[in-house]
C-alpha cells in the first residue's frame, strides 16, 4: 500500500508538470493578445505611412508631369516673320506675356493635337476651389481668316487649387536696351531669352513646384511665312 500511494503521488506530480493551469493559460492568452495588438498597430501605422507616401508620389508625379510639359512648350516657342505684309495689315504677334498669363506660338504633343503650329495661351483664373492654371490652344492661322472656337476640346486645367502663378521674362526689347528681367514682356515682335515660371500653393498644401527657368530654343527659331 505505501508503494501504491507513492506511485499515485508521483503520477499526479508528473501530470501537473506536463499541463497548464487555468491561470497560466489565461496569462499566456493575455500576452499573446498584447503581442497581436502591437503587431496590428504597427501594421496600421505602416499602411497609413505607405498610403501617405503613395499620395505624395502621385502629387509630385502630377507636378513633374506638368513641369516637363510646360518646359517643352517654352523650349519650342516660335517667332513669326512674314516675307511681305500689306501696309494695312499687322504682322502676327510673336509673344505676349505678363505676370499672370502668356500667349505664344508653338507646338502641341501628338497625343493632344494634330501637327502644326498653335497659338497657345496660359492663364491663371480664380475659381470656387481656388486659383487654377489653364492652357488653351487653337491652330495658327497665318492669314487670320480661320474662325476657331475655344471649346472644351482645346482647353485644359493644368494645375488646380494654387495660390498664385508668376511669369517673368528676361531679354532686351530693343538693341538700345540692356537685357533685364521684365514682369510684362515689352516687345510684340520678339520672344524673351529666358522664361521663368513660379507657382505658389496655399499654406498647408504639401505640393512644391520647382522653379521653371527655360531658354526658348528659338528664341529664336524664326518661322517664315510666305
Amino acid at each position: 500500500m505505501p508503494r501504491s500511494r507513492k506511485y499515485r503521488a508521483t503520477a499526479g506530480r508528473s501530470h501537473r508538470q506536463a499541463g497548464f493551469t487555468l491561470l497560466e493559460l489565461l496569462v499566456a492568452l493575455t500576452l499573446l493578445s498584447l503581442v497581436f495588438a502591437a503587431l496590428f498597430g504597427e501594421l496600421r501605422f505602416a499602411t497609413r505611412a505607405w498610403d501617405a507616401a503613395d499620395a505624395k508620389l502621385d502629387r509630385n508625379g502630377e507636378l513633374l508631369s506638368v513641369h516637363s510639359f510646360l518646359r517643352q512648350r517654352f523650349q519650342q516657342v516660335h517667332v513669326t516673320q512674314t516675307s511681305a505684309q500689306p501696309d494695312n495689315q499687322d504682322s502676327p504677334v510673336a509673344f505676349t506675356g505678363n505676370g499672370r498669363s502668356m500667349e505664344f506660338l508653338g507646338t502641341m504633343p501628338a497625343n493632344i493635337a494634330d501637327g502644326g503650329f498653335y497659338e497657345i495661351s496660359l492663364e491663371s483664373q480664380i475659381a470656387r476651389d481656388g486659383t487654377n492654371l489653364f492652357i488653351s490652344w487653337r491652330p495658327f492661322d497665318e492669314e487670320g481668316t480661320a474662325s476657331v472656337s475655344d471649346g472644351p476640346d482645346n482647353s485644359r486645367i493644368l494645375l488646380r487649387g494654387i495660390r498664385e502663378v508668376r511669369f517673368d521674362y528676361f531679354g532686351k526689347s530693343s538693341e538700345a536696351v540692356a537685357p533685364q528681367w521684365w514682369g510684362i514682356w515689352p516687345s510684340r515682335d520678339t520672344a524673351p531669352s529666358l522664361i521663368r515660371m513660379q507657382v505658389l500653393f496655399e499654406d498647408g498644401d504639401p505640393r512644391s513646384w520647382p522653379e521653371l527657368l527655360v531658354a526658348p530654343a528659338i528664341a529664336n527659331t524664326v518661322l517664315r511665312l510666305q
